[in-house]
């Protein structure tokens, strides 16, 4: 489930929005984002819920609890996500950090999962990426954007070295860098 307040209120009881039999490969509700398909100040935004086993499913409209007022958009596939922090936007677009490397939600619709990989920001850096989401299973990554310095950091924590490392997107330029210590 996924919990919804009523529209126009800041606070009181949430009502449950039922994503049983929305995804079809099981797994849990890892988070939820909104998605636009211009540069996010739009009125097509869309809601955007995705599991632990890669689906990812778009909504549309303004009231969950209306027939009338709220329908599924799609549901897509991706590869698994990396962690419930380990996404971002760029202007409206959704970015998710998945086995195969950073997956604009944008590509994701539009690309079967077998050439998802060509769609990803990250394929310059694929082999070491493939082989750090890999390593790397038990612990999330998280994505975090640096708008002063226009990068992109991604956490890769490290369950042996306590001192991990971080992988840095230049945002304007799209060169990756890794940092450690």
């Amino acid at each position: 489930n996924a919990w919804y307040l009523p529209i126009d209120s800041i606070g009181g009881a949430a009502n449950p929005f039922s994503l049983a039999g929305i995804f079809k490969k099981g797994g849990a509700l890892l988070f939820g984002a909104k998605w636009s398909m211009d540069a996010g100040d739009g009125l097509d935004d869309k809601c955007v819920f995705v599991s632990t086993e890669g689906e990812v499913a778009v909504y549309e409209g303004t009231n969950p609890g209306s027939a009338a007022d709220w329908r599924k958009a799609g549901v897509y596939q991706i590869t698994r996500p990396l962690g419930q922090n380990a996404v971002t936007t760029a202007g409206g677009d959704l970015l998710i950090a998945t086995e195969i490397g950073v997956v604009p939600l944008s590509e994701a619709i539009q690309r079967d999962l077998a050439s998802l990989e060509l769609g990803a920001i990250s394929k310059q850096i694929s082999p070491y990426w493939q082989r750090q989401s890999q390593s790397i299973t038990t612990l999330p990554w998280e994505i975090i954007k640096v708008p002063r310095t226009n990068i992109m950091v991604i956490s890769q924590p490290d369950a042996v070295d306590t001192v991990g490392s971080c992988l840095v997107a230049n945002l304007q330029t799209g060169a990756w860098s890794r940092f450690t210590g």
